[in-house]
């Protein structure tokens, strides 16, 4: 697109149809993640979500911190 003259009918040809492959490739993921979701939901009875901190679990196992397991 940056070789097309601003303003141009060529360059807002080209700007929809790069648009166009952007929204395809959402339109993609968006049914593969429903796909995904919906045969979990249809395999398993209980579905557990944990909301878990990165950098607390990274701390611990460097050995900083008291999360760490210890023997």
């Amino acid at each position: 697109m940056q070789r097309k003259v601003r303003g141009s009918k060529n360059r807002q040809k080209v700007r929809e149809k790069i648009a166009r492959l952007y929204a395809l490739i959402t339109d993609v993921r968006r049914d593969m993640l429903n796909r995904l979701t919906t045969h979990l939901v249809r395999e398993n009875q209980v579905l557990v979500v944990e909301d878990l901190s990165v950098g607390t679990l990274m701390s611990a196992a460097r050995g900083k911190g008291g999360g760490g397991m210890r023997s």
